[in-house]
Formats: C-alpha cells, sequence, structure tokens
C-alpha cells in the first residue's frame, strides 16, 4: 500500500475512534520492531458498549472508504478489551484497568509515535 493511502488509512481509524469518544488514542509506527504488522493503535474506553460503538465505526467506515474489513475481531462480547486485526494494522481497544494491567505501551517504547492530529 502506498505512503499516502496508509496514512489516509491510520487518520481514518483515528478519527473514527474520535467520534465515537475513544480517549488516549496511541498509533506507533512499529516496523523497526517487528514483521508481523506495520502500525499499532491502542486507545482507552469507558464501557463495554463504547467499545463496540469504536469497533463499529471503525469496520463500518475502513469497509466503506477503502474496502477493507479485518482479519479477526477478538473480544468483542467481552468488551474491556478488543483486538482488531487488519494485518498490517492492529488496534487495541482497552478498558482503562486492562489497558494499565497490560500496558502495552512500555512493550513497544521503542517504536516511532504517529501525531495523526489535525
Amino acid at each position: 500500500m502506498g505512503r499516502t493511502k496508509q496514512n489516509r488509512v491510520l487518520k481514518l481509524i483515528y478519527e473514527s475512534i474520535k467520534e465515537k469518544k475513544g480517549d488516549e488514542i496511541l498509533c506507533l509506527d512499529v516496523r523497526k520492531n517487528t514483521y508481523l504488522f506495520d502500525y499499532l493503535f491502542i486507545c482507552s474506553v469507558d464501557s463495554d458498549i463504547q467499545a463496540r460503538a469504536v469497533v463499529d465505526n471503525i469496520y463500518t467506515k475502513l469497509k466503506s472508504e477503502f474496502k477493507r474489513k479485518p482479519n479477526s475481531i477478538d473480544g468483542e462480547d467481552k468488551g474491556s478489551w478488543v483486538v482488531m486485526d487488519y494485518g498490517d494494522i492492529v488496534i487495541h481497544i482497552f478498558n482503562s484497568i486492562k489497558r494499565m494491567f497490560y500496558n502495552l505501551e512500555n512493550i513497544w517504547i521503542d517504536s516511532k509515535v504517529m501525531d495523526l492530529e489535525d
């Protein structure tokens, strides 16, 4: 995927999370740290219902604008930690307790933080 298109996809994911009031959104460029995927999103939500709303919004927008569907969505039935796997992009949606416990930011500390704000 070309860099410009990839940046548009990343921006759309970021905006989709923000639209549903996802918080503490972090996008990491992990290409220098793993060959499994290129980008990692981490965000926080306040409830299981909000997690589902974020998942649905990302799913709908990526399918509509880029014809992309995730390879898998795990944890949707629980909502405290949902993972959307798009192959090159992995999105983690946590409640604050799970996010603090797993502390993925620390695992990927050497990764570049992407600035996706306007």
